[in-house]
C-alpha cells in the first residue's frame, strides 16, 4: 500500500505499528492528516524511528481522544527531553528503545560483520547492505 492510500484504511483499522525508517519521505508521515483519517481512539505504536510520527500533532490527538493510546519505544528527539509532555500523559507508555534488543543481538551483529569482512576480502557482494540515500 502506497502511503497516499493510508486514508482509506485508517477508520478501519484499531492499531497502527509504525516500524519505519526515518527518511525524507517518512518524516512526520504520521501527522495531523493521518490522525483525522485514524478510527477514534485507536492505539499507535512506534518501534521505527521518532521523526516518522509528529509528536505535537500526536498530543493534540490524544487531547482530542483521536488517539486513544500511544506505546513509543522512539521519539523525535532522543533522549526525550525531561520538559516534554509525553513523560507525564496518562495514555502513553514510553519504552527507552530497546524494541530490537534482543539477547542474541550482539553476537549475531559480531557474525554478520565478520561474515561481511571475509566476502569483502574475498570481493563478494556484501549483505545487508545500508542504503546511504535512506539509511535502511
Amino acid at each position: 500500500m502506497h502511503p497516499d492510500d493510508l486514508a482509506q484504511v485508517l477508520p478501519e483499522v484499531d492499531a497502527v505499528v509504525v516500524t519505519l525508517p526515518g527518511t525524507d519521505a517518512t518524516f512526520h508521515l504520521v501527522g495531523t492528516e493521518f490522525f483525522a483519517a485514524l478510527r477514534p481512539g485507536a492505539t499507535i505504536v512506534n518501534v521505527g524511528r521518532g521523526t516518522v510520527i509528529d509528536e505535537a500533532a500526536l498530543l493534540e490527538a490524544l487531547e482530542s481522544d483521536a488517539v486513544g493510546f500511544a506505546a513509543l519505544d522512539v521519539t523525535e528527539v532522543e533522549p526525550l527531553p525531561a520538559d516534554s509532555p509525553l513523560w507525564e500523559h496518562p495514555r502513553v507508555l514510553l519504552s527507552p528503545h530497546t524494541a530490537a534488543t534482543t539477547r542474541g543481538e550482539s553476537r549475531r551483529i559480531a557474525e554478520l560483520f565478520a561474515a561481511n569482512a571475509t566476502r569483502l576480502l574475498d570481493g563478494e557482494e556484501l549483505v545487508n547492505v545500508v542504503d546511504t540515500v535512506e539509511f535502511y
